[in-house]
């Protein structure tokens, strides 16, 4: 697993909140946000295929969160 999904499912399995910033063909930037407020922490941008994916079905990446807790 590429360490920019690794960065956004321990985002998601720790409560934290995320919503896609620009979704292109090859590559995918997402903006983490805090579980309390929308406030921005962090940006995330990668090429790698698994993340681009995972930022397309983001009800698939929750769902492996779910089954790995």
């Amino acid at each position: 697993m590429d360490a920019a999904l690794t960065t956004l499912r321990r985002w998601v399995d720790a409560g934290g909140t995320w919503r896609p910033v620009s979704v292109g063909r090859d590559v995918a930037t997402v903006s983490l946000c805090r579980c309390d407020d929308p406030g921005e922490m962090e940006r995330v941008t990668s090429s790698e295929p698994g993340f681009v994916a995972a930022v397309r079905r983001p009800d698939d990446l929750l769902a492996a969160a779910r089954r790995d807790t």
